[in-house]
């Protein structure tokens, strides 16, 4: 009688064991549900401005781990008009905003951030050789050292 007991003892704890682990489990998607919810309402507000509405979006990405720092947020949309419209608006949009810290850019492969690094790294050359009235411009979409101009 007294294994039986010790036995329904500990399937008991072991049950109590689990269903704290499921409540933990369940907690952490309730957050990241809440979480993604919000990132996709912060998505929309920001992109009404160039009028893509939530079925346009098809998936919202938070990027890089987790710190101090705000996180990127990438936005898959349904369709490369879309992505088109929010480039082209993009202005507008961070001017719409002002109050937020709004970076829109086009998502490049590993090959185009090689290459956006190399000529960012030559302009830097450039800079501590004295010759300061450069910037990187882009022709065509793509960057390249031109001496600027100044403006009058």
């Amino acid at each position: 009688m007294d294994t039986n007991y010790d036995t329904l003892l500990s399937k008991l704890e072991s049950l109590e064991r689990e269903n704290r682990a499921l409540k933990d489990e369940l907690k952490v998607v309730v957050q990241a549900k809440l979480r993604i919810d919000h990132d996709i309402s912060s998505v929309v507000e920001v992109l009404s401005s160039a009028s893509i509405i939530h079925s346009d979006i098809a998936r919202v990405v938070r990027l890089e781990k987790r710190g101090p720092k705000n996180r990127p947020t990438k936005v898959i949309l349904t369709c490369r008009d879309h992505v088109m419209k929010v480039l082209k608006n993009s202005f507008n949009i961070k001017n719409a905003f002002k109050d937020k810290t709004i970076s829109i850019s086009d998502d490049r492969t590993d090959l185009e951030r090689t290459f956006l690094n190399e000529i960012q790294d030559q302009l830097q050359e450039r800079r501590q050789a004295d010759e300061k009235n450069f910037i990187i411009r882009y022709t065509k979409g793509i960057p390249g050292i031109v001496k600027s101009v100044p403006k009058s």
